[in-house]
C-alpha cells in the first residue's frame, strides 16, 4: 500500500512538472513554432547534401513536413548560393600557416505558396577559427571537416529560429 501511495505521489509530481514547464512556454531545443504557412515545406537550389539533412531535421523536429514536390508545398525555402572557404589568420617565424579561419555563408529566401515572401536573399555569414600544425595533419584536417558541418547545422538552425522570431 505504502508502494501504490508513492508511486502515485511520484506521477503527480511527474505531471505537475510536465504541466508548469508547458505553461511557461518551455520547448524542447531545436523545435521551433513556425508561421502559418509552412506546414509543408519544399527546399530548392544550391542545397549540399549535410546542409539538406540538418534542415530538413529541424523542421520535421518543428512538425513541419517536408515535401519533395514543390506543388505539394505550401512553403519554399530556396538556397541560391552556399559558399565554403578558409583564409589565413596567422604565420609563425618559419612563414608557415598556424591559423586559419573557416568561413560557411549561406545565401536563402522563404515564400508562402500565396506568394508572400518571408525572407528574400538573407545571408548567414559563420565563421570557425583553428589552428593548424604540419605534425597533426590528419587530425587537423577532421577538425576543419567537423568545424564545417557545424557552421552548416548552425545555418539551418538560423534559418529556423528567423523564421521562428520574425
Amino acid at each position: 500500500m505504502i508502494k501504490a501511495i508513492q508511486s502515485g505521489r511520484s506521477m503527480l509530481l511527474a505531471f505537475l512538472i510536465v504541466t508548469l514547464l508547458s505553461a511557461c512556454g518551455f520547448q524542447l531545443r531545436g523545435q521551433y513554432s513556425l508561421p502559418a504557412g509552412m506546414e509543408k515545406v519544399y527546399i530548392q537550389g544550391n542545397v549540399d547534401g549535410l546542409l539538406l539533412r540538418h534542415l530538413r531535421q529541424a523542421l520535421e523536429r518543428s512538425g513541419v513536413t517536408v515535401v519533395k514536390q514543390i506543388d505539394a508545398a505550401t512553403g519554399v525555402i530556396t538556397i541560391h548560393n552556399q559558399i565554403m572557404g578558409r583564409k589565413i589568420l596567422s604565420v609563425g617565424k618559419n612563414a608557415r600557416v598556424r591559423e586559419y579561419e573557416s568561413i560557411y555563408k549561406l545565401i536563402y529566401s522563404v515564400r508562402l505558396k500565396t506568394g508572400k515572401m518571408l525572407f528574400d536573399k538573407k545571408t548567414i555569414s559563420l565563421q570557425r577559427d583553428f589552428t593548424f600544425s604540419e605534425n597533426i595533419v590528419l587530425g587537423k584536417e577532421r577538425e576543419e571537416t567537423t568545424l564545417q558541418h557545424d557552421m552548416q547545422y548552425q545555418a539551418a538552425q538560423t534559418i529556423l529560429r528567423r523564421l521562428a522570431y520574425q
